[in-house]
């Protein structure tokens, strides 16, 4: 049983919002330890399963987030803040369908600069990327500045 979970969310397809999935994807290859990592794309609710199968103490989303910072920066804020921020549009709210799981649950939300389709990823936003997946390899969450 791993203590925690990463799901990385996004679209390919539109620029900084692919943030999510590339850590995600990075993180797969050699996962921290007592980690297991989920690419989930826009599809978060098609991972519900992989919880209760697991059952993990933590479960960490990383996703771009509109949270009116500059692009790049990144904030660790509460499942709770997700109306609070303008989140990318994935299936349902994800905060009604995690609130119901018995396990700490936290977004780790990275600015983008530009979400257009056919972008590619911004140079800031990619830097932002490396810092996070060395956070999330260390463990040391804390580090991530609260939102």
């Amino acid at each position: 049983m791993s203590k925690t979970m990463i799901w990385g969310l996004g679209n390919e397809l539109y620029g900084d919002d692919a943030v999510g999935v590339i850590i995600s994807d990075r993180l797969k290859r050699t996962p921290p330890a007592d980690t297991v990592v989920y690419t989930c794309y826009t599809v978060p609710g098609n991972y519900v399963y992989a919880i209760k199968r697991e059952r993990p103490e933590r479960l960490i989303l990383v996703d771009a987030s509109d949270m009116g910072l500059i692009p790049g920066d990144f904030r660790r804020f509460s499942i709770e803040r997700i109306s609070d921020v303008s989140f990318t549009n994935h299936d349902m709210p994800l905060n009604l369908m995690l609130n119901q799981l018995d396990l700490e649950t936290f977004v780790i939300g990275i600015q983008p600069e530009r979400v257009m389709l056919g972008a590619p990823l911004s140079a800031k936003v990619a830097s932002a990327a490396e810092r996070v997946e060395s956070i999330l390899r260390s463990g040391d969450i804390d580090k991530i500045a609260p939102l």
